[in-house]
């Protein structure tokens, strides 16, 4: 509640009048339009560990799926300690992040365009009070959050890596890619 006040600017009262969307997202009563994104941190992991790639053994794809930009090969390149494996990580969850916004940002721009929802346009009151359909911005609110799913698997995945490859030195990060 004093994060949907205090971060986006609605009214305490408004916030307080919550409810919550299938899982666990908090939503306006009434209120506002909502949509999100999910990314999977284990495929940024992945992408990580393998240049920008998905780890493959598709021999048409050499190395994997190109799905983010390249970047170094920590099990190539052996100056890449952990931390320089997690800087690499966070620049593809950055990756991942800004195209679940921008894909936000594309599913409104095409939605307004021809995808009106009249049904669900009329169960919101800034629709009914201005007369204009959810797509064209007739709800008061527009609440949008990015999930990145297979957090805790991501980070057993990680811990698993620091203390085998980079801690005891008992397996090389090739072979724990192979």
């Amino acid at each position: 509640i004093p994060s949907m006040h205090e971060f986006s600017g609605i009214p305490l009262e408004e916030a307080r009048d919550y409810v919550i969307d299938g899982c666990w997202e908090p939503l306006l009563n009434g209120s506002c339009d909502w949509t999100f994104r999910m990314f999977n941190m284990l495929t940024a992991l992945e992408c990580a560990l393998n240049g920008g790639a998905t780890l493959s053994s598709n021999p048409i794809l050499l190395r994997g799926q190109k799905l983010t930009y390249e970047t170094p090969l920590p099990a190539v390149d052996n100056s890449i300690n952990f931390e320089g494996l997690k800087n690499i990580f966070k620049k593809h969850i950055k990756f991942f992040s800004d195209n679940s916004a921008l894909s936000i940002h594309i599913l409104y721009l095409i939605d307004q365009a021809v995808n009106p929802d009249p049904l669900y346009s009329a169960l919101l009151k800034g629709c009914m009070k201005t007369g204009r359909d959810k797509t064209w911005g007739g709800a008061d609110y527009k609440l949008a959050g990015i999930i990145p799913a297979a957090v805790p698997d991501t980070v057993n995945t990680l811990a698993a890596i620091k203390k085998w490859v980079y801690d005891r030195k008992e397996f090389a990060l090739a072979d724990v890619l192979a």
